[in-house]
């Protein structure tokens, strides 16, 4: 019972952590033909998003201050949710996370970066022993849509949403 109870939380974690918030907006298909490249300014504003996911991550840190510098509300209240849920559990994260941009869509105030995200090398472990946990061990690529808005300054991820598998 224990085994199987601590199995379910570690594939509940592994699912909120897959694209942690990519559930705040609902699902809206892309048309390829929509899509454009990606500038080199929002394209750098992506990556130090996940760069700080990543490494908040590593430390279930909720408090992370680069969080806050590439991450804006209402995302980054789910992220911290996560992380604070990872902490409770002694949890994080080890690995790399995967990327295939397939474009972008442009909004009036804001760009929705489309990606199709591979988190098979990202993996749960015990914060204390270190030791992998056990967790789904196939997980499917997951397009994702990550919308960009201009905050204090920065471009910061909003709203994150699953597409569908890429």
């Amino acid at each position: 019972m224990i085994h199987r109870q601590r199995h379910r939380r570690a594939l509940v974690l592994a699912a909120t952590l897959l694209l942690a918030g990519c559930t705040d907006r609902p699902a809206q298909r892309v048309d390829s033909g929509q899509l454009v490249a990606v500038p080199k300014e929002i394209g750098t504003a992506y990556d130090a998003y996940w760069n700080a996911w990543s490494h908040a991550s590593e430390t279930s840190d909720p408090d992370d201050p680069d969080l806050a510098r590439h991450v804006g509300n209402p995302h980054l209240e789910v992220l911290r949710a996560a992380l604070e849920s990872a902490r409770q559990e002694h949890t994080v994260v080890h690995g790399t996370v995967g990327h295939s941009i397939r474009g972008m869509q442009n909004f009036a105030a804001a760009h929705r970066v489309v990606d199709c995200v591979d988190l098979t090398g990202w993996l749960i472990v015990d914060a204390r022993t270190g030791q992998p946990i056990e967790q789904l061990t196939t997980r499917p690529k997951q397009l994702g849509a990550f919308t960009l808005e201009q905050a204090q300054g920065a471009w910061k991820v909003t709203h994150g949403q699953i597409l569908g598998d890429c």
